[in-house]
Parts: C-alpha cells; structure tokens; sequence
C-alpha cells in the first residue's frame, strides 16, 4: 500500500486535522457566497434608488415621448363667435301684428254690401213706377206677403194684374242690378242668372204660383210631391214649365 495507517495514538491529530480543513472550506465557500449576494443586493439598491414606484426617476421634469403624445388626444379649440355668425332679427314692414287678416276681410265684405245697396237703391229711384210701389202704403202690406210667403202671396194675386205687373218691373230692376255691378267680379253663375232675370218670358214663368211651389218641393227633394203637381198643370202652367226647362233651369220636360 502506498500509505500507511496511521498508528492508532495519532488517530485524534488526524480527525481534528481533518476537522480544521473542512472548517476552512466551509469558511471560504460562506465567504464566497456572501460577497455574491452582497453584490445583488447593491444592484438592487441601485435599481431601486433610480426608480420610484416603477416609474423613472425625473418623470415629472421629462419631456413627452412620441408614445405618450400620441396617446394624448388634442383638444379642440372652440371657435369664438363673431358679429357676422348671430343672426338678425328684422322687421317685416309688409306684415304688421296691428292688421288683422279676419278684420280686414269683414270690413271689404261690408264695402261690397254698401255698394251693391247704393247701386241698387239708385237704379230703384231712377224708375218712377217701382219708386210710386214703394212710396204707397198700400203696397208695404203686399211686399211683406211676397217676402214671407211668396207661394201664398202669389196664389192670391195671381188674378191681380196690376201686382204681376209690378213685380215684374220690380223683378227686372233688380235683374238688372245684378247683371250691372261690378262685372269683372261676376261669377258664370251669376251672370246667366242676371240674363234670366232679363228675359221676360222667365220672369212671367218664376212667378207662376205653381211653378214656385214646385220650386220649393225640388229643393226639400220631395219628388212625389213635385209629380202630384205636374198632373194638375194647366196648358199655360204647362208653357211656364216648358220654358224653365229650355233655359236649364228645370230638369224635366212636359
């Protein structure tokens, strides 16, 4: 054997020997150890120190980076009025809250029935006969008959050839009234009403007491009555009938 066994008196040296070198590796793999982790720490430290919260150190004094001013959204500027951006207010002198479109229509309207009176009243004075009619006293009764019940009135004095007579010209004055006032305001209605009331033939006709009272039965559509009255015609009521019906006015024939 290249060594030998130390003798059993030296066997204490031995193990403490032995004892001390595994004390002296220990010793230096602590050290060693202990210095690397003394060198973490101090990186650590340092990091640490540069830093706060994780944010750099001179956060607040450091310019933007271009990351961060793209994340800022620019605000916008507010336009600022000016005098030519407000609106104005004008007046309108055509319209004038004082003028009252109701008003004015009702005070033309009067106009209109002031006028036709006027005109009516002068063409009544310039025929002698209808102004002695309505002078006499004894005709105020007569007219009042006629204006409330016209039928009755002419059934009465259907005999009476001085009242026809009289109501004809009244008839035609005021015919003659309408066909003359105010043509350019005439309606197509009106002024063949007007050449109508200027036909004698139609007026004698209108007048007829029959005629009248199937007038009325035509306007209330009372048909049957209207046919009761055709089969009591006489040949002259038949001539009056006749006569409406060629100027359009009735819609039968006889």
């Amino acid at each position: 054997m290249s060594e030998e066994i130390p003798p059993l008196e030296d066997v204490p040296d031995v193990l403490k020997k032995l004892q001390e070198r595994t004390d002296k590796v220990l010793k230096e793999a602590l050290s060693s150890n202990s210095e690397g982790e003394g060198k973490e720490i101090k990186d650590s430290e340092k990091k640490i120190s540069s830093s706060f919260g994780g944010m750099k150190k001179g956060f607040l004094f450091s310019g933007s980076s271009a990351n961060s001013s793209t994340a800022v959204k620019k605000i916008p500027v507010t336009h600022k009025k000016t005098k030519d951006d407000i609106p104005h207010i004008k007046a309108n002198p055509a319209k004038s809250d004082l003028v009252l479109k109701e008003v004015q229509e009702a005070m033309i309207d009067a106009n209109k029935s002031n006028d036709f009176q006027n005109e009516l009243a002068k063409r009544l004075e310039g025929n002698s006969d209808v102004m002695d009619v309505l002078a006499d006293p004894n005709w105020i009764p007569i007219l009042d008959e006629f204006q409330r019940d016209p039928q009755g009135a002419m059934h009465k004095y259907k005999n009476n050839s001085k009242v026809k007579k009289t109501l004809l010209k009244l008839c035609d004055v005021l015919g003659d009234t309408f066909l003359h006032m105010d043509k350019s305001k005439k309606t197509e209605e009106e002024l063949l009403c007007g050449d109508l009331m200027e036909n004698p033939q139609v007026k004698e006709a209108l007048l007829d007491p029959l005629v009248m009272k199937i007038t009325s039965y035509m306007k209330e559509g009372a048909n049957d009555k209207v046919q009761r009255c055709l089969q009591t015609v006489n040949p002259e009521q038949k001539r009056h009938i006749q006569t409406l019906v060629d100027f359009g006015l009735f819609s039968f024939s006889m």
